[in-house]
C-alpha cells in the first residue's frame, strides 16, 4: 500500500452503542463535525451544540435519502420530525468554528445532492437485479 495515508477517526458514542448518537470526527479535517442518529434518538442530537450551527444534513431511508441545509439544524431537522415519516435516520456536517459561509453550504448540498442521485439509480438498478434474479430462480424451480 505505498499510496495509502493513515487516518484517524474517533467516534463518540452518545448512548454507548450504536444505535444511538454518534459523533464522527476525522483528523484530517479539524474544524470538521459529523453527527449521526435514529430518528428515535433526534432529541438527544438536538441538544448538542452542533445543531444550533450551519449545516448540512441528510435525512435517510432505506429507499431514500433527502438533502438540506439549514442555519439553524436544530429547527429544522425539529420541522422534518413533523412533516416528514419516511426516514429513518439523520446525519448533520457542520464545523466546529460555524464558520461555513453559504457558498460552502450550497457547494456541500450540490455535491451530496449529485451523490444522492447516484445512490437512487444504484438503489433502483440493485431492485431490478433482485426482481430478475427471482423471476429466473421461480422459472427453474417450475
Amino acid at each position: 500500500m505505498p499510496d495509502a495515508k493513515a487516518k484517524t477517526i474517533n467516534l463518540l458514542l452518545y448512548e454507548g452503542d450504536l444505535e444511538g448518537v454518534i459523533s464522527i470526527e476525522d483528523s484530517s479535517w479539524n474544524s470538521g463535525e459529523l453527527y449521526s442518529a435514529p430518528r428515535n434518538s433526534v432529541s438527544e442530537l438536538l441538544n448538542t451544540d452542533a445543531c444550533k450551527k450551519y449545516g448540512v444534513y441528510l435525512l435517510l431511508s432505506k429507499n431514500m435519502v433527502y438533502v438540506g441545509q439549514s442555519s439553524d439544524l436544530s429547527k429544522r431537522i425539529t420541522q422534518h420530525t413533523v412533516g416528514k415519516d419516511w426516514w429513518e435516520s439523520v446525519v448533520i456536517l457542520t464545523k466546529k468554528d460555524d464558520s461555513f459561509n453559504h457558498t460552502d453550504i450550497d457547494y456541500l448540498e450540490s455535491v451530496l445532492s449529485i451523490k444522492k442521485k447516484r445512490l437512487v439509480v444504484l438503489i433502483a438498478t440493485i431492485k431490478i437485479k433482485e426482481t430478475i434474479l427471482r423471476l429466473i430462480n421461480s422459472v427453474k424451480l417450475c
